[in-house]
């Protein structure tokens, strides 16, 4: 009951047929960190996909009415052709080597108040979920982040990503579902020195979206 629905995944040269698609989904490529198309209709409908590809590993964010599925596919084929782990300005992301560049499409996860889902993770030692971030923000960037401890108590410290310094957020009540961010994140870290896994919440229930080495 943690895993993001799958509406499909195509393989590398397969076609994906846009008419089945519902009004808001997402549409990604499983090799990177970017490389997403979010549509939603709290998009901004005069916004559209960019005519040249060449884009890099970008997060884009379009409304339904601006679907256009070739320049998906020019996004898509664009980003099949990159290699995360030499990503030229990042450290080597050995971690990515080897992973097949497929297309995965997802129905679109929101909050219960129709935006961007908090986003829960778990900082896990040994099996053991020692640090909680929640990160908030919007698709294309911006976001804020606030840290717990895993009793909810906030700790006073800021994130800085490749010398970037990130706004810290509002604190946020203890969630309903603590108990089980815990429980899943040490259950699938059980085996692992550290890992960072994250989740989502999505209209109430809770997501895995990725296990970060």
């Amino acid at each position: 009951e943690y895993v993001v629905p799958v509406i499909c995944v195509a393989e590398p040269g397969q076609a994906i047929d846009y008419s089945t698609l519902p009004r808001e989904f997402a549409i990604k490529v499983s090799h990177g960190s970017g490389g997403v198309i979010v549509v939603t209709e709290k998009a901004d409908p005069r916004v559209t996909l960019p005519e040249d590809p060449r884009v890099g590993w970008a997060r884009i964010q379009i409304h339904p009415d601006q679907v256009d599925p070739e320049r998906i596919n020019n996004l898509l084929e664009h980003w099949q052709s990159l290699r995360f782990e030499w990503w030229p300005g990042r450290n080597p992301e050995w971690a990515y080597r080897g992973v097949v560049p497929r297309v995965v499409v997802e129905p679109l996860m929101a909050s219960r108040a129709g935006g961007p889902p908090h986003e829960y993770k778990v900082f896990c030692f040994n099996g053991h979920a020692q640090v909680i971030r929640v990160d908030f923000g919007s698709v294309t960037g911006g976001k804020v982040f606030t840290h717990y401890d895993r009793e909810w108590n906030h700790l006073d410290v800021v994130f800085i990503e490749t010398g970037h310094r990130h706004t810290q957020g509002d604190l946020e009540s203890k969630p309903t579902f603590l108990a089980d961010l815990i429980r899943v994140a040490e259950r699938l870290t059980d085996d692992v020195d550290f890992a960072r896994v994250d989740f989502m919440e999505d209209n109430g229930f809770l997501r895995v979206g990725e296990i970060t080495n």
